[in-house]
């Protein structure tokens, strides 16, 4: 290990960080909390961050609970919370918009590669919603189907011009949308059981890596039940065109 980034929270207790990730430069690490996301520098491991606040606290006006994913980019910063509100930051921590982005807790929020539009996927919701940030409070400007009924989470990407979207689900193969017309364009299967997560290759974009794996019971009344994984695996699809 070479450094560590510590966060406290208020009765100076460590905090576990619920989300995670890194601005495009790749200088600073932006983690999730409860009621705030926090910003760290890499060169200054320790103690030190950046607090930013989303709700000073459960009553007053913000994006409360818990900050559950982020997404940034050299202008903005995107957090999505499992209250299903999705928030708008300046890099800098100051509050642009909130929307009330999906009806259950959101898993997973994205930024376009144009920084024009953002998307966001939830747990028990069978929607990928897309806003334009130019006037996001008009509410969402497209949407993307997919199976996603269990609280497990299913990961999407987009193509590196933000033409495309491929989403993984829980019925056993992913599914490849325009994102400029909201149409399905491509499925791809394989797997034999849920696949909950999909990458495209940031160079070769015809090569779509997906994962799949659930946890089962063979007898759900039973506390030593044997606890068996089904399709436990990664691939690597070659797609019929770039993605």
């Amino acid at each position: 290990m070479r450094c560590s980034y510590s966060s406290y929270d208020h009765v100076d207790e460590v905090s576990a960080a619920f989300s995670l990730t890194m601005n495009p430069a790749a200088d600073k690490i932006y983690a999730g909390y409860n009621r705030r996301f926090e910003i760290f520098d890499i060169t200054q491991p320790g103690r030190g961050s950046i607090v930013i606040p989303t709700a000073a606290t459960k009553r007053s006006y913000g994006q409360k609970g818990i900050i559950s994913c982020l997404s940034v980019n050299h202008e903005v910063v995107v957090a999505g919370s499992y209250l299903g509100t999705v928030g708008v930051y300046s890099k800098d921590g100051e509050p642009i918009s909130l929307v009330q982005g999906q009806p259950s807790g959101i898993t997973q929020v994205a930024l376009s590669p144009d920084g024009c539009r953002v998307y966001a996927g939830a747990r028990r919701n069978n929607q990928i919603y897309c806003w334009d940030l130019r006037m996001i409070e008009e509410g969402p400007i497209l949407s993307f189907e997919r199976n996603s009924s269990t609280n497990q989470r299913f990961y999407f990407d987009l193509s590196q011009d933000g033409s495309q979207l491929v989403t993984s689900c829980q019925e056993q193969r992913l599914l490849v949308y325009d994102t400029h017309l909201g149409q399905n364009i491509q499925e791809i299967k394989g797997h034999s059981g849920p696949v909950n997560g999909c990458c495209i290759h940031p160079f070769l974009p015809y090569l779509i890596a997906s994962s799949s794996g659930e946890r089962k019971f063979k007898n759900m009344d039973d506390k030593e039940a044997t606890r068996t994984f089904s399709s436990n695996d990664v691939i690597v699809w070659c797609a019929q065109r770039p993605i």
